[in-house]
């Protein structure tokens, strides 16, 4: 089709579907005053605008982070405008593939077959011969659909015995097709365009492509030191799949989309998969495009068949995303995508910052701010299978895992703050989220503006937010300005080591108001400490709070072993804060206070600027401490049933003295 017809269809179709869009939004914006939409009604309604889109449309699965690959959610989304809906609520062990003339697909559930398309779902039958589970995330089938929706295939039985089903759609009749007994496994059962051919991947590799009768056709076929994954059947005498090489191979990995022919031999190469690992391969009903999902950039890509990057397809979901199906309906986009640099420079930052204006970003400016993203963190060995980019009315959105031994990993998450709104002068504002160690901690800042990040440099260091990175040919994405006075140490460091105190990224991580697990981190003018969110902080001149339970962390210092729940599990803890007049030091509280208490000094090796003393245990089960700092004092009681061991005092004590102290940090 010429680019003229597919220009004046958009137009058209942008009339139709901006119909639909009015339509749903007067629904949407208009209940009555007796009736509130629900959840699934507001869903239905996006289901409804999407289904009537003349744009072409995307069907995907995704798989809840930590979750069995056997359970999956099904969504909907328009190329067009990126709505995206749920369509399925029984979470199916297994869809088969998409029939875009029919928008009809299949899904087993429970052994049950149930018939798809956009608007309903409707039960089959309870199969005889179940379909053989697959353990593959990307979901190679063994369940497929011919074009006319007449036939159904699948590979039924064990783990190691398995064999070749075809199901009559309007009788309902399964007959066993194949199966050898020197071959166990078959998977990526696809239809040829007749109806009358199935090709699918036996066990040791093999393309094997048979009749509906079972007879088979040609001698099965294999491509030399490769894998050949998720098999399509495009036109009579060719397929498309992703190629990987064998472990035979000097580069045992390298996918690549490939089209060869019904021998094997390859006719269409397309190396376009970097850093995409082996995604799931769905094409356009007209077999002219292809789509993968890129896990590392959190988007659908869309490639013609000469390399050129045709359309990014956004979505409002994110996590583990796998296509599906590809509707028919009009292209919304018509013009390869261009990956060139864009002026940062040229947006309303001020207006942007002051709410007046919404954060709105082109795909080939989203593509800029997600790669500048990419090349911050990417020194901190982040894995891209957890790393996610989004951006929406206020700013950009960026969360990932570090490895569980990482090293200073608060420092890695403040530095992708600063840095990300540093090289990125346009972007408001920046959420950041950051789990990491085996307990799965997550560090979290959000809506951290470029402001907030330049009082923080300007409190910690002695520069600038301007001078803290630098750029050039081989640091597009910004290098850390070292010191004048000590080539070794960088102003960056300063933010969370500070002047010869040791590693105490606590101060900093509570100035960009940032959570750990969902728990405030609060600051001090001389210290800081992390309390959980549960607690409701004390403020009074003569009275004694109520003990409260001890949350994840209390307590900033990685070394020790009281960091877990379960760690202070049978301790409580009464934390206090008391305003005192100018002039009244803490042994003037004491004396009034803890009048019948003897009391000790306890040394702040690394905060000098703080006072404490420790107050000699009374009892067995019993320990005390009072801080003075920023004109309060500070009461902390650790209370532990039956006793407290002499060992459990020493860790104690050792929390309080080196609050934020976790050891020495090395400069990059």
């Amino acid at each position: 089709m010429s680019r003229t017809p597919r220009i004046i269809l958009i137009i058209i179709g942008t009339l139709v579907v901006g119909t639909f869009i009015v339509f749903g939004i007067m629904r949407f914006s208009s209940p009555t005053d007796d009736e509130e939409l629900t959840e699934a009604e507001i869903n239905q309604l996006k289901i409804d605008s999407i289904v009537h889109s003349a744009y072409e449309r995307l069907l995907f699965y995704r798989i809840p982070s930590g979750n069995n690959v056997q359970h999956t959610e099904l969504y909907i989304s328009d190329f067009l405008t990126a709505d995206t809906a749920s369509i399925d609520e029984q979470f199916s062990e297994l869809y088969s593939n998409f029939v875009p003339e029919h928008d009809t697909w299949f899904s087993v559930q429970d052994s049950k077959l149930y018939k798809h398309n956009l608007s309903t779902v409707t039960e089959i039958k309870t199969l005889e011969n179940t379909v053989a589970a697959t353990n593959d995330s990307n979901r190679q089938s063994s369940l497929a659909v011919d074009a006319a929706i007449q036939q159904l295939a699948w590979a039924t039985g064990s783990e190691t015995n398995q064999e070749i089903v075809v199901m009559d759609i309007v009788t309902g009749n399964e007959t066993i097709v194949y199966g050898q007994d020197d071959v166990d496994t078959y998977s990526n059962i696809t239809w040829s365009e007749n109806g009358e051919e199935i090709a699918f991947i036996n066990e040791i590799g093999n393309v094997v492509t048979i009749t509906t009768i079972g007879a088979q056709l040609e001698n099965p076929f294999t491509i030399p030191f490769s894998e050949i994954n998720h098999l399509t059947w495009l036109d009579a005498n060719t397929f498309g799949a992703v190629l990987t090489s064998s472990e035979t191979n000097l580069n045992p990995f390298n996918p690549k989309v490939v089209v060869f022919d019904r021998t094997g031999i390859i006719i269409e190469e397309h190396d376009v998969l970097e850093n995409a690992g082996l995604p799931r391969l769905i094409w356009s009903p007209d077999d002219q495009y292809f789509m993968f999902y890129h896990p590392w950039k959190n988007q659908f890509l869309i490639y013609d068949r000469f390399d050129e990057l045709r359309q990014i397809v956004l979505t409002e979901e994110s996590g583990k995303l796998i296509p599906l199906g590809w509707t028919n309906g009009l292209p919304s986009n018509t013009e390869p995508i261009s990956i060139n640099t864009i002026d940062l420079n040229s947006l309303n930052i001020n207006a942007l910052i002051a709410g007046t204006e919404k954060f709105e970003v082109s795909a080939e400016e989203w593509e800029v701010y997600n790669e500048t993203t990419r090349g911050i963190i990417n020194r901190f060995d982040v894995s891209y299978e957890t790393y996610r980019f989004s951006t929406d009315d206020d700013g950009i959105h960026i969360s990932y895992a570090l490895p569980n031994d990482a090293e200073n990993p608060e420092y890695k998450f403040i530095r992708t703050i600063i840095q990300s709104l540093a090289m990125m002068p346009t972007v408001p504002a920046v959420t950041v989220e950051m789990v990491y160690n085996e307990n799965a901690n997550t560090l979290k800042a959000e809506k951290v503006t470029r402001e907030t990040v330049a009082t923080l440099i300007e409190e910690f260091t002695d520069v600038t937010l301007d001078e803290v990175f630098i750029t050039n040919k081989d640091n597009p994405y910004g290098k850390l300005t070292n010191k004048p006075d000590n080539k070794y140490f960088t102003h960056l460091g300063d933010v969370v080591y500070g002047t010869g105190k040791g590693y105490n990224p606590v101060p900093a991580l509570a100035a960009l108001s940032a959570t750990m697990n969902g728990d405030p981190i609060i600051r001090y003018e001389n210290f800081a400490f992390i309390y959980p969110a549960l607690w409701e902080f004390k403020d009074r001149s003569d009275t004694i709070g109520d003990p409260y339970s001890i949350g994840d962390l209390l307590f900033y210092n990685t070394s020790t072993i009281f960091l877990s729940q379960s760690a202070w599990q049978g301790f409580s803890v009464t934390l206090q804060q008391y305003r005192i007049p100018e002039g009244i030091t803490i042994d003037n509280w004491i004396e009034i206070n803890r009048a019948d208490r003897t009391s000790e000094d306890i040394p702040f090796p690394t905060q000098p600027e703080i006072n404490g003393k420790h107050l000699v245990a009374e009892n067995e089960y019993t320990e005390e401490y009072v801080l003075t700092g920023n004109g309060k004092i500070y009461t902390i009681i650790m209370e532990h049933l039956p006793s407290l061991s002499e060992e459990e005092r020493a860790q104690l004590q050792m929390l309080v003295t080196t609050f934020s102290d976790a050891g020495q940090f090395i400069r990059d």
